[in-house]
């Protein structure tokens, strides 16, 4: 319980904890919430074992979707080239590339907006992970704006990219979740990891074991995945 506090407070819960009536937390400001990597990998857990169906589905459809661009682009672009038209080949190619990334995007908001409100315990359904449109400009930049972040910290002799990394993890989920503007969502981030960066790189040292493991497993991937972007 004490996990589930601590997580949904922090990302200003609107659904009750430990009883009927309006959330203790409904309306309050986002603020910064000291945890601990036991609280969050045991309540992750927990809505994972929950809600273990939807996610896998979700995640399947994801994969599903991206193979459904990519073969086609592929084949097109491998005829092309064979019948000598390398220039269409590598155009096709590319607008293929920038189309897919634009889906990825516009699915990934969904995915992550159903996610947010399985930690939540909110009702969500499957439906909703269609359901990026209204988000996806300020997702797109916020998106671009913390990849020249990150992508100038690891230039830096990487320590920095880790950093940012470390530091500014929320601001893409503070935009999806109509928490913040763009901009406002990088202060916003530091806000809520002060003091919470050793959990973060712990939680993201587990996770890249989780998929690790779930990968080599092969077909466990996709469960370990859903566990691991919780």
């Amino acid at each position: 319980m004490r996990a589930r506090v601590q997580l949904q407070r922090a990302w200003g819960d609107v659904d009750c904890v430990g009883g009927a009536g309006a959330s203790p937390f409904a309306g309050d400001k986002i603020t910064n919430v000291p945890t601990d990597i036991g609280s969050v990998l045991n309540y992750s857990i927990a809505v994972w074992q929950k809600n273990l169906g939807i996610l896998v589905g979700a995640f399947v459809v994801l994969f599903a979707i991206g193979l459904a661009i990519a073969v086609p682009i592929g084949i097109v672009q491998g005829v092309l080239e064979a019948a000598g038209q390398e220039g269409a080949g590598i155009l096709v190619a590319l607008l293929g590339r920038i189309v897919g990334q634009a889906i990825q995007l516009y699915i990934g908001i969904g995915l992550a907006q159903m996610m947010l409100k399985l930690a939540r315990n909110q009702p969500t359904e499957f439906g909703d992970l269609f359901g990026g449109g209204p988000r996806f400009l300020p997702a797109l930049g916020v998106s671009i704006l913390f990849g020249l972040a990150v992508a100038g910290g690891f230039i830096l002799l990487i320590i920095p990219g880790i950093i940012v990394l470390l530091v500014w993890w929320p601001c893409y989920y503070l935009v999806v979740d109509s928490k913040s503007t763009v901009m406002d969502s990088f202060g916003l981030s530091r806000e809520i990891t002060r003091g919470n960066l050793a959990t973060t790189f712990l939680v993201w040292l587990v996770g890249i074991g989780v998929t690790g493991i779930g990968l080599l497993a092969c077909c466990v991937g996709v469960f370990e995945i859903t566990l691991q972007r919780l």
